[in-house]
C-alpha cells in the first residue's frame, strides 16, 4: 500500500510538472511564431505600399541618430498599436525579398530578384506560381513569407526570406524542450529521493494501525475463543434450551467472524508479488465454488445461472482467488431481493480474465454501488435485513483483486440488478 501511494505521489507530482512545462514551451514557442509573423508582415506591407521597394529614408544622419527609427510618412497610413516598435533604420539592408509581378493575362510574371542571392529567377518563377495559385492572401511558401497586393489589374506577389528567423525559431524552441525535459528528469530524480520521507508519516502510521488491529485481534480472539468454549460445555450441562445461552453462542460466534475478517484484511493490505502463486484452472475453481453454494441458495429458491468458458487458466494465489468468488456468491445469495436468479460469467478478454457476479438486489442508487467496497458500508436495506454481513466482504474482495493487479466495480443494470466486476490481469490464458 505504501509503495502504491510513493509510486501515485510520483506520478501525480511529475505529471503536473510535466503539464506545466508543456504549457509553458508551448505558450512562449506560439508568441514568439506570433511575433515573428507579425513582423514579417509589417515589412511586407510596407514594402507593398511602396509597390515592392523599401521608400527612400528622407531625414538626415543626424536626425535619425536622433530618433534611431525608420517611419516613412507617405508608406503608413496606419498608427502602430501601443507598445509596437516602429522598424529600425537597418530593416531595408537585412530584409532579403523577391518580388513577382503578373500582368492581365497572369500567365507570365516580371520577377525582381536583385534584393536576395540564395534563389535564382527559374526557382522565383516556380515559388510565384504557387503563391498565385493559392487562394490566401498571405502565407508560407518554404520559408519565404509572401503577400499578395493587387491594383491596376497587376498582381504584386511579395516574398519575404525569413529562412533564419524561422532556424531562430526552431532552435530556441528546441532549447526550451531541452530545458524542460532536463528540469523534469532533474525533479524526479528529487522526488524519488524525497518521496520515501514525504510518505513516511502515512506509512508510521498504516503500520501502526496494523499492528493495532493484528494485536487487538489476537488479543479478542483468545477470550473470544474461551467464552466459545465454556458456553458449548454450559450447553452440555443444561438439558433444557435455554434462549440466553442461545444468545451468547450466536454473538460469540458473530464477533469471531468479524475478528477474523479484520485480520485477513490487515494482511491483504501487506499482500504482494512476494506471495507464492501459481497456475491453476481458474474455470474449474468458480464451477466448484457455485456448487458449494448451490445448497445455500436452493434454501431461499434461488438459482444459479452459469456462463464459465472451459479451459480458463490464471497465474496467482489459487487460495484468495477461491475466497474472492466465495465472497461475491455469498454476497448475492445474501442480498438478492426474494426468490431470483444469479447470473455468473467468467470469460476472457485481451489483458486478462472477467469474471462477474449479477443478482436482484432491489433498488440500489449507483452511488451506493460506489461505496460498495468501502469497509464497513451497508446499505439501509442490509442493514435492517437479518443476514448478519459486517460491511467487509467486499472489502476484502477489492484488496484480492488490486493484489492481483486487477480492478472491480460495481453497477445498476436492468431491472435493479446489481453487477459485481473483477478484471483479473497478469493472468495466463
Amino acid at each position: 500500500m505504501i509503495k502504491k501511494l510513493q509510486k501515485r505521489f510520483l506520478i501525480l507530482a511529475t505529471g503536473a510538472l510535466f503539464l506545466l512545462l508543456l504549457m509553458i514551451v508551448i505558450s512562449s514557442s506560439l508568441l514568439n511564431y506570433r511575433s515573428m509573423i507579425r513582423d514579417a508582415d509589417d515589412i511586407l506591407q510596407v514594402l507593398a505600399d511602396n509597390s515592392g521597394k523599401f521608400p527612400k529614408n528622407e531625414k538626415t544622419k543626424k536626425d535619425a541618430s536622433e530618433s534611431g527609427a525608420f517611419r516613412p510618412e507617405l508608406s503608413y497610413n496606419r498608427k502602430e498599436p501601443p507598445g509596437r516598435k516602429e522598424l529600425s533604420l537597418e530593416i531595408s539592408y537585412e530584409s532579403r525579398f523577391f518580388t513577382a509581378t503578373f500582368l492581365d493575362g497572369r500567365s507570365s510574371a516580371v520577377l525582381n530578384t536583385e534584393h536576395v542571392a540564395a534563389i535564382g529567377d527559374e526557382e522565383a518563377l516556380t515559388i510565384a506560381k504557387k503563391a498565385q495559385a493559392l487562394s490566401a492572401g498571405q502565407g508560407f511558401i518554404g520559408d519565404y513569407r509572401f503577400l499578395k497586393n493587387e491594383e491596376s489589374g497587376k498582381l504584386l506577389i511579395i516574398f519575404l526570406d525569413c529562412g533564419r528567423k524561422l532556424d531562430s525559431f526552431w532552435n530556441m524552441a528546441k532549447i526550451h524542450a531541452l530545458i524542460s525535459v532536463s528540469s523534469l528528469a532533474a525533479v524526479f530524480c528529487i522526488l524519488l529521493v524525497w518521496s520515501g520521507k514525504i510518505v513516511r508519516p502515512v506509512a508510521e502510521a498504516h503500520e501502526k494501525q496494523k499492528q493495532f488491529i493484528s494485536i487487538a485481534g489476537h488479543e479478542i480472539k483468545t477470550p473470544l475463543t474461551i467464552i466459545d468454549a465454556d458456553s458449548e460445555l454450559l450447553r452440555l450441562d443444561i438439558e433444557e434450551q435455554n434462549e440466553w445461552l442461545e444468545d451468547i453462542c450466536v454473538q460469540t460466534k458473530r464477533l469471531t467472524n468479524l475478528t477474523n475478517e479484520l485480520l485477513q484484511l490487515s494482511k491483504l493490505d501487506e499482500y504482494s508479488d512476494s506471495h507464492t502463486k501459481i497456475e491453476f484452472p481458474l474455470s474449474d475453481i468458480i464451477n466448484d465454488t457455485v456448487k458449494s453454494f448451490q445448497t445455500l441458495a436452493d434454501r431461499k429458491n434461488i438459482r444459479f445461472q452459469v456462463h464459465v468458458e472451459p479451459m480458463l487458466s490464471y497465474y496467482g494465489d489459487e487460495n484468495q482467488i477461491r475466497r474472492l468468488a466465495g465472497i461475491l456468491f455469498d454476497n448475492a445469495i445474501k442480498y438478492t431481493s426474494g426468490t431470483g436468479q444469479i447470473q455468473v460469467e467468467l470469460k476472457k478478454r485481451k489483458h486478462g480474465i472477467e469474471f462477474s457476479v449479477e443478482n436482484p438486489a432491489g433498488e440500489v442508487s449507483k452511488e451506493q454501488c460506489g461505496c460498495f467496497f468501502d469497509r464497513f458500508y451497508r446499505t439501509e436495506q442490509a442493514q435492517r435485513s437479518e443476514n448478519g454481513g459486517y460491511g467487509l466482504g467486499l472489502a476484502i474482495a477489492k484488496s484480492i483483486v488490486e493484489a492481483h493487479h486487477g480492478e472491480i466495480t460495481a453497477e445498476v443494470v436492468h431491472e435493479n440488478h446489481v453487477r459485481i466486476r473483477a478484471v483479473l490481469t497478469r493472468g495466463k490464458v
